[in-house]
């Protein structure tokens, strides 16, 4: 690796990009649900297998993944998956947005699965079970998801670059709404933020 004195990674834009990047968490699923049925759903899922004595599966256009205890799915938003759920499998499931320059989805588009066998991960699942309170799980919950993207990012190269040049020129307003909107915004305060005249502005807006 080449030596590096010492970067803030200004190179990459990352200092702005945390700004922008956020997760929300939109529902919890935790328990028994068994039956076959289809889901195609707005948010994001992060599907773990805790418990499985009999058989399940998830599948898709694309493939049919089998449902071990360790087993986490990345279900993206938008992407229909059939399941089938036996009555011994016990899952946690979490519904979670992970949005950029406000309300744009970075996983909207991705039409594939992504899933791996990850006891230890399941194992830090049941100790946040075991003696559960509202700090530890939204703390966990947060870690589990994060650290789950990081290995898809990693593992399948996936890049945000596709969904930034539409977007990107309007960072400034997406900043000054996150950092000076308390309350209502009207046009020309953000024809103003983007330096542009109101009619300018509206029309730009429109057309992206």
């Amino acid at each position: 690796m080449k030596r590096v004195e010492i970067s803030h990674f200004d190179e990459y834009g990352i200092r702005p990009f945390c700004d922008q990047l956020s997760l929300h968490f939109r529902d919890f699923f935790y328990g028994y649900n068994s039956g076959k049925w289809k889901s195609r759903l707005p948010c994001n899922r992060l599907i773990c297998i805790l418990e499985d004595r009999e058989e399940s599966f998830f599948s898709d256009a694309n493939e049919t993944v089998r449902l071990t205890p360790g087993t986490i799915v990345l279900v993206p938003a938008f992407h229909e998956i059939t399941h089938d759920q036996s009555a011994s499998m016990r899952h946690l499931s979490i519904h979670f947005y992970m949005e950029l320059y406000c309300g744009i989805d970075l996983f909207s588009q991705c039409d594939r699965l992504y899933y791996k066998n990850d006891g230890k991960r399941i194992e830090t699942i049941n100790r946040m079970l075991f003696n559960p309170d509202r700090f530890l799980l939204t703390s966990s919950m947060r870690a589990l998801c994060w650290d789950f993207i990081a290995d898809f990012a990693l593992d399948t190269h996936f890049s945000v670059e596709r969904l930034l040049p539409t977007y990107s020129h309007y960072a400034p307003l997406f900043d000054y709404f996150l950092h000076n909107c308390h309350a209502g915004v009207n046009v020309e305060q953000m024809a103003e933020v983007m330096r542009m005249n109101r009619k300018t502005f509206i029309k730009k807006f429109i057309y992206d």
